[in-house]
């Protein structure tokens, strides 16, 4: 059985295996997509701030933003 740390490290690599496969394509995905994306992958908007290298405010900001032109 997997410890809880161990589950989050593998989600994390998953995710991080994801993001280096799309900005490898010719086309590179833009950063709101970015964090829609790891959003949809389950991680909070501290999560994405920590990992993308934003601030939380700004990834709250393009979460709003995304989800009213819905």
């Amino acid at each position: 059985m997997e410890s809880e740390d161990a589950k989050k490290i593998i989600k994390r690599l998953d995710i991080l295996i994801n993001l280096l496969l799309s900005n490898t394509q010719q086309n590179k995905i833009k950063d709101a997509d970015k964090i829609v994306s790891l959003k949809g992958l389950g991680l909070s908007a501290s999560e994405i701030a920590e990992i993308t290298n934003k601030s939380r405010q700004n990834i709250d900001v393009v979460l709003r933003r995304i989800k009213q032109k819905k």
